[in-house]
């Protein structure tokens, strides 16, 4: 009887089983990698879940991350949109320029733009954090007309952080010496990556909370030649020391539906960039939410607070 039982349990569910197995498991069900080659030569790696053909939300990192900095938002993201988060130029797997000028903010911005083409969308929100937040606001002057929606999270509008960085009251031209150590060359790469990354550990590691695997892919990222010389590129490219906003602020509003999310407990970007009201006047549309107990790092600290302010954010039209 057992085995008679047996044969018919196999029988029937056998069947089943071996369809089930034949169903592929989608790239878009999981993170994935890409490498791309624009126009302009520069190659970009990125990291990316969702159906392509779903709206675009794309992630843009700061230093010393790379795309998988934005995992949480990839996942959560994913699940309705085409989620992307690219390494930025000079950063793990994507191209590495020679030239410190080829890290200035416009460039990378115009790869952002070539990268949207390579991915063939016409629109998207652009989501920026640390260096990716002056990126994106960058994008948003230039090329307003493919944004639905633009999210700095701890990335300062350029304008308001020249301000800032011009005002003894604001303490932000304390709070960026590491800018001059790097300058001047106090700040290296060999240093920052001796002895296991022990001080980039430091940096972002212990503050954001990363767990091991995490902590991994980030040494990975680390580790691959050039990337944490390239990211001092881009503070080597700055004009510096940073001069005042331009008078005529009016050819550099942006009218971009905007959210900015700010960890209040920045010690690198002083409020005067979130409170400041000429982010206002350069952003007219503009949202803000404030995170009182996190830091610089926000996007790990408070990821599903992140989260919910953007899906808040985009599913407010």
């Amino acid at each position: 009887m057992k085995t008679l039982v047996s044969a018919l349990w196999l029988l029937v569910f056998t069947p089943l089983m071996l369809m089930l197995a034949s169903v592929p498991v989608r790239a878009e069900d999981s993170i994935h990698e890409q490498s791309v080659t624009l126009e302009n030569g520069q190659t970009i790696h990125y990291y990316a879940k969702g159906d392509p053909k779903a709206p675009l939300i794309m992630f843009l990192h700061g230093f010393p991350e790379f795309g998988l900095a934005w995992k949480d938002q990839l996942e959560e993201f994913g699940k309705d949109h085409f989620a992307v988060a690219p390494d930025l130029r000079g950063y793990n797997l994507s191209s590495k320029p020679k030239e410190i000028s080829d890290y200035q903010v416009p460039k990378v911005a115009e790869d952002i733009y070539q990268l949207l083409s390579k991915l063939n969308k016409k629109s998207m929100v652009l989501v920026g954090h640390d260096w990716g937040g002056p990126v994106a606001f960058v994008f948003a002057m230039t090329h307003p007309e493919v944004l639905t929606g633009l999210v700095s999270v701890n990335g300062p509008h350029p304008f308001v952080y020249a301000a800032a960085f011009n005002d003894p009251a604001s303490g932000q031209r304390k709070a960026s010496q590491y800018m001059d150590d790097i300058r001047a060359g106090k700040i290296s790469a060999e240093g920052l990556t001796a002895d296991n990354f022990k001080v980039l550990k430091d940096i972002v590691i212990k503050p954001a909370g990363l767990d091991e695997a995490m902590q991994a892919e980030y040494e990975k990222a680390w580790g691959q030649p050039g990337a944490i010389d390239s990211g001092l590129n881009y503070y080597r490219a700055m004009d510096y020391p940073i001069a005042p906003p331009p008078a005529d602020l009016a050819p550099n509003v942006i009218r971009t539906k905007t959210l900015v999310i700010w960890g209040m407990k920045d010690p690198y970007i002083v409020q005067a960039n979130v409170d400041s009201p000429l982010l206002k006047q350069l952003v007219p549309n503009l949202t803000i939410r404030k995170v009182p107990n996190a830091d610089h790092w926000v996007n790990h600290e408070a990821s599903k607070d992140v989260s919910n302010y953007i899906r808040e954010f985009i599913s407010g039209d």
